[in-house]
């Protein structure tokens, strides 16, 4: 009966011990899953923290790349800007004389050879053209004098075009005035010209002149 007794305890607690072994290595794996999904966890994060700081390396690197080229095309737009600005405020200006007759032929041109202001390479003394370097208002007035009971008959030109005349008759030395506005293009010519052949009058006094300035 004793021995029975013994037995019977035996198997109970070796079937305690077994079952105390039994959660003990079930806890021990749950407790290597939980540490696995903790590392997985760290690598993930770490991966996802990589990829962010890369992609943000990349934001940066874009908006610098952005940045640059804005910047660059503001500063190239405000220098067309400023050279626009500083072509309106170009100053232009001429003022000359004969300060002799000259004999001119049909279309001739009078050549005021004689030079008191020359600002802007605008006027060409040795032709009597006026080449506007800028576009703009000009201004434009001219002196002139006939022979002694001479006719003499001039047109202010426009690029070929003769836009008005000066027309002098009678006896005695006769007095003309050319006074004109035109908006030019760059490029465009001014000069005087005459439509017959006679002669333009002057002396050392200068009684000839051909004089223009840029407005605007």
């Amino acid at each position: 009966m004793i021995l029975t007794r013994k037995l019977l305890y035996g198997e109970k607690m070796d079937s305690l011990f077994d079952s105390l072994s039994l959660k003990s290595q079930t806890l021990s794996e749950a407790e290597k899953e939980r540490e696995r999904k903790i590392v997985s966890m760290q690598r993930d994060s770490h991966e996802e923290h990589k990829r962010f700081n890369t992609s943000s390396d990349t934001i940066v690197k874009n908006f610098k790349v952005q940045s640059n080229k804005t910047l660059q095309e503001l500063i190239l737009q405000q220098q067309k800007d400023f050279n626009k600005m500083l072509a309106k405020r170009e100053t232009v200006a001429f003022s000359a004389h004969r300060s002799n007759s000259q004999t001119l032929s049909s279309r001739e041109k009078v050549i005021f050879d004689g030079v008191w202001t020359y600002v802007g390479n605008g006027y060409e003394p040795s032709t009597g053209v006026f080449t506007a370097p800028h576009p703009g208002l000009y201004h434009f007035t001219a002196v002139l004098m006939s022979s002694d009971k001479k006719d003499l008959s001039l047109y202010l030109t426009l690029n070929e075009l003769r836009m008005t005349r000066s027309y002098l008759h009678g006896d005695g030395y006769k007095t003309g005035t050319f006074d004109v506005v035109f908006n030019l293009h760059k490029g465009d010519t001014v000069y005087i010209q005459s439509d017959r052949s006679q002669t333009i009058f002057s002396t050392s006094d200068k009684y000839v002149t051909f004089t223009g300035y840029r407005i605007t």
